[in-house]
């Protein structure tokens, strides 16, 4: 008889044990909300305990994606630089720079973010001429925080309508994932102040052999100031000789040598 009971003792306790394992232990407002329901408390009691237990819910939410946040960053993600621009203004300026893509950005740091229970959406929206987009983070546990950035479309180069509004998006969405989840491109990007980089020069179509040659003809026969304009190309033009500018500026300096011309035989 006592063997009998102590075997039936022994799977009680398995039995408690593994109702242990397969429920969570719950937490203060829970059992306070149980123990009301089962003393048959009335409604305004329930829902003053409800209330206890969202904010408690609330709260450990925050604090578990506080922690993932914490722990996303210690991974040392590591954003590199991977695409150049090169792009002649309506003005018939030139502009080049390198940033990091929005792909490269989202591939980089997505792996590390899921690991932790992270993850992004964005919301964008459009009124009165500008364009509104906000980078939600979210924690698995139900936390979320969010950073808004709002700018015009983008009218630099050639866009039509449609591909201004597409460019600003992906802009702002890429500030926006920066900005929410605290990371940074290495080499942070300068917008607009890569001239020099080998990669970008790649990119750059020049003038041809003969326009520099008349570039230099009309400089040189007409007794203008060589140094003047030289200084002038480095200047205005980022470029360190005539055979160096970019063929998107030629009109604009044959017009300049022309003028100059023309103000040297009034006088």
């Amino acid at each position: 008889m006592e063997a009998k009971q102590e075997i039936i003792k022994h799977e009680t306790t398995e039995l408690q044990q593994q109702n242990v394992a397969n429920f969570p232990a719950q937490s203060q407002p829970d059992r306070l909300l149980e123990m009301a329901i089962t003393k048959g408390a009335d409604m305004a009691q329930i829902e003053k305990f409800l209330d206890l237990k969202e904010r408690f819910d609330k709260e450990e939410a925050r604090k578990a994606f506080t922690a993932a946040l914490a722990a996303f960053k210690s991974e040392g993600v590591t954003i590199q630089k991977d695409k150049s621009v090169v792009y002649a203004t309506k003005e018939g300026d030139f502009v080049g720079y390198t940033h990091a893509s929005l792909g490269n950005i989202v591939k980089c740091a997505v792996p590390a973010m899921a690991k932790h229970g992270l993850s992004t959406r964005w919301e964008v929206e459009q009124a009165d001429a500008r364009v509104k987009v906000t980078c939600i983070l979210t924690h698995e546990d139900g936390h979320s925080e969010s950073t808004m950035l709002e700018a015009s479309p983008d009218s630099s180069g050639k866009k039509n309508g449609i591909q201004q509004v597409a460019s600003t998006i992906t802009y702002l969405e890429r500030y926006t994932f920066l900005a929410i989840t605290g990371l940074a491109v290495e080499d942070q990007d300068n917008d607009g102040a890569d001239y020099d980089l080998p990669e970008i020069k790649l990119k750059i179509k020049l003038i041809t052999e003969d326009q520099s040659n008349t570039l230099h003809s009309k400089i040189t026969d007409n007794g203008l100031n060589m140094k003047l304009f030289m200084g002038w190309f480095t200047k205005a033009l980022k470029v360190n000789s005539i055979d160096e500018l970019p063929a998107c500026h030629y009109d604009k300096v044959l017009k300049k040598i022309d003028e100059s011309i023309a103000n040297k035989k009034d006088k």
